[in-house]
């Protein structure tokens, strides 16, 4: 993780010897609307040695938000580049944790899936000549964290991977919004668990930036 984030702050430092004019700090806000898939089955043993699949399904849509500073500088006149950090808490789900033997569905339980991030990106930008519209890309790394309830398994943290689109407007010299797309993976080591648990997360999001 510490090579990934080292690679990705020189790509914004080297983007500032070309130029000086324009560079700005800022902090946004951003609000999600995140969906998360449990895209693998574990493989687990009971203790008669019976071998069994879980897999966490059906969770729920949540409405989420995440917290953003950073830098961006002028790359031209039209492309630009920013490297940001970020916290994203995406949101509480429930679902059911369901366990299958011999291909039968054996039991089905509640459980309720918590997920968090910290996140470096990186950020370039095209911006439309005289039409105050952007269109960026988001590459990431960060730590994420999942925490589960009503059920025996507790938590678990991994590095992740995050990409994503973003359309965006200026209002003011001071105050950009943004649309956009965004997805993760994360595959999570949890204590008792041979097979990690891996997470596909993807969000929809609305956001705003204050540039000083």
């Amino acid at each position: 993780m510490k090579k990934a984030l080292i690679i990705l702050a020189l790509g914004v430092l080297s983007a500032n010897v070309s130029a000086k004019e324009g560079e700005y700090w800022y902090v946004g806000l951003d609000i999600l609307n995140t969906k998360v898939k449990h895209s693998n089955k574990l493989n687990l043993v009971e203790l008669d040695g019976t071998p069994y699949t879980e897999q966490i399904k059906n969770l729920s849509k949540e409405t989420s938000f995440g917290l953003n500073i950073g830098r961006q500088v002028p790359l031209s006149s039209n492309l630009a580049c920013a490297l940001e950090f970020e916290y994203i808490n995406f949101g509480s789900y429930t679902g059911t944790k369901d366990l299958v033997v011999n291909n039968i569905p054996y039991e089905s339980n509640a459980i309720g899936v918590d997920l968090t991030t910290f996140n470096l990106n990186l950020k370039p930008k095209y911006y439309v000549p005289g039409m105050g519209l952007y269109l960026g890309a988001l590459i990431g790394v960060g730590g994420y964290r999942i925490e589960f309830s009503k059920a025996s398994t507790s938590s678990g943290s991994t590095t992740g991977f995050n990409y994503g689109v973003e359309l965006g407007y200026a209002v003011s010299p001071v105050f950009d919004v943004s649309l956009g797309y965004r997805a993760a993976v994360a595959s999570f080591e949890v204590a008792n668990v041979k097979d990690d648990y891996e997470m596909d997360i993807t969000s929809f999001y609305f956001g705003g930036k204050y540039k000083f």
